[in-house]
């Protein structure tokens, strides 16, 4: 247990800290909250995991301003002030190969090596070698790496970080930390339309996050390649495009690199907006900017904008040959994903699923199921935070409503009592859609403007929503119209629903029409990209 002396100490560094990083903009909110809530357990689980270990790392992953510094941070002040550790921490941006080494990579191997960043570009024999260095018997002082940015290259030895004491902990961040290589046999098989045109000779997909990447991996390409996005700036676009020799570019729904498409412009490489969507928020942060704007989006060669409102925005930023082509949202297969053991698991229980769930909202979804068990006493509600980490909130949250509650991570069987099951892990909604006859989309009970309800509706799913859903306004009307939709506003308008639609088949009308929307918005948005092709 830590002292109350000490706790005191801790919150003083903590809150400290937080204030030397905070932004008027951006300022930390709950901070107290976040230390006894968040923080202090996940230190208190690493510590006991790591108790048996004779060195002990941990490895923190993000996309770039995730926060992984300022966490990394604040778990050495908990690990220094309860657990008396020494800690050390470095990043993996402190390893990558000097300038010299990737200039001589990039004229053997590949000219992108020299960019750093690309997998092959981190020195990993001298990484293996500071873990080994750091957990010796007989440890003697560590000399640690640092990178300079500004230089592109390394600082001298004589800047690097020097470890004197021997660490009880070493915390190694960076945004690509954990990150698996795909394998020879994934990228094998073509699977989509551009895969088989043979026109098409090679497709290079780019991400910034590890997540994004991580799916993508997920998918057998035979001439797709996938890469991390660069800085956007004049120096590295221009060296990218040198790089991979782009014949046209495809910026999808919201992403605009003003840079990257400056530099596409000046050596005539076409631009297509694909499934642009363009909110009245992002719409008046690009009028602050409005000849910038107009720049930009100028040199666009054509724009395909999901709706009318987006096409309407672009137009006024700048925007000139604009085909409004459909939502490709809409494209998809109506399959189920029927997992064998979550069936087994639901055994005899009325699903209710509520998804994409965000703060606050967990709350009026409890509510409405102490309602409905009157009515349904064999209901499990389902929930599917938006956000995973937030998960010990929410059990927090569901179980001050008496509520007894089940999380997919502890591998936990329900049983008959069990009220609540809460997915808190990645990519496995589909398989709830597949069980369940409802769905609540979140997002749009607060003001955040609603997330996409067409994958649980292709699943059969009767949708709930709040009122903004300015997100996906169109999809939702459209859904609407065929009463697959339904506004509600607060727990008692979703028992009211849940209760009329719960025992209730979803039309296969609905799901038809998804599908031939879907196919038909599809081959619409490729008649006008084979022009560049």
């Amino acid at each position: 247990m830590i002292s109350k002396n000490s706790n005191q100490l801790l919150e003083k560094k903590y809150l400290d800290f937080l204030n030397s990083q905070e932004v008027y903009s951006e300022p930390f909110h709950n901070k107290l909250g976040q230390l006894n809530n968040y923080y202090l357990p996940i230190c208190e689980k690493i510590f006991k995991k790591l108790s048996k270990k004779r060195i002990k790392i941990i490895g923190l992953t993000g996309g770039q301003g995730a926060g992984k510094s300022t966490i990394t941070q604040i778990i050495k002040l908990i690990f220094e002030i309860k657990y008396n550790f020494n800690v050390t921490f470095f990043s993996i941006d402190d390893f990558y190969k000097t300038l010299r080494e990737r200039e001589t990579l990039s004229k053997k191997v590949h000219p992108m090596f020299k960019t750093r960043g690309v997998p092959g570009t981190h020195d990993t024999k001298l990484l293996s070698k500071i873990f080994n260095d750091l957990g010796k018997k007989n440890f003697k002082s560590v000399y640690v790496p640092r990178f300079d940015k500004s230089i592109d290259d390394r600082f001298p030895k004589s800047k690097w970080q020097k470890i004197s004491n021997k660490s009880d902990l070493i915390i190694f961040e960076g945004w690509c930390v954990g990150a698996k290589a795909q394998t020879k046999k994934q990228l094998l098989k073509p699977i989509n339309i551009l895969e088989k045109n043979v026109k098409v000779k090679k497709i290079l997909i780019t991400s910034s996050t590890v997540s994004s990447a991580s799916i993508i991996s997920n998918y057998n390409f035979k001439k797709t390649k996938h890469v991390y996005f660069p800085i956007d700036s004049d120096f590295f676009m221009n060296k990218f495009i040198k790089t991979w020799k782009p014949k046209v570019v495809f910026f999808i729904d919201s992403e605009i690199w003003p840079n990257f498409i400056k530099n596409l412009y000046r050596k005539n490489i076409p631009i297509i907006l694909l499934n642009g969507r363009i909110t009245a928020k992002s719409f008046n942060r690009w009028m602050i900017f409005k000849s910038f704007a107009k720049e930009i989006f100028s040199k666009i060669n054509i724009s395909l904008p999901q709706n009318l409102q987006s096409a309407k925005y672009l137009k006024r930023l700048g925007a000139k040959n604009i085909k409004i082509a459909g939502n490709l949202k809409y494209f998809g297969e109506p399959k189920k994903i029927i997992d064998n053991k979550i069936k087994v698991l639901f055994k005899n229980r009325v699903i209710f699923c509520a998804a994409s769930t965000h703060f606050d909202e967990e709350n009026k979804i409890a509510k409405a199921h102490i309602d409905l068990k009157n009515s349904i006493p064999n209901l499990l509600t389902v929930i599917i935070p938006r956000h995973t980490h937030r998960s010990k909130s929410i059990m927090s949250d569901l179980n001050n409503f008496g509520l007894k509650v089940v999380s997919r991570k502890t591998k936990l069987k329900i049983n008959k009592d069990t009220d609540i099951y809460l997915v808190d892990t990645y990519g496995e909604a589909l398989k709830f859609y597949a069980l369940s006859k409802v769905s609540f989309i979140g997002g749009s009970l607060i003001n955040h403007g609603g997330q996409n309800p067409l994958e649980p509706a292709r699943l059969g799913n009767f949708i709930l929503h709040g009122p903004h859903i300015n997100n996906f306004y169109e999809v939702y009307t459209y859904l609407s119209k065929f009463k697959n939709s339904f506004k509600i506003n607060d727990e008692k308008s979703i028992k009211k629903i849940v209760l009329k639609k719960i025992n209730f088949k979803q039309k296969l009308k609905i799901k038809r029409k998804l599908y031939r929307l879907g196919n038909l918005i599809l081959k619409n948005n490729l008649k006008y990209i084979n022009k560049f092709i």
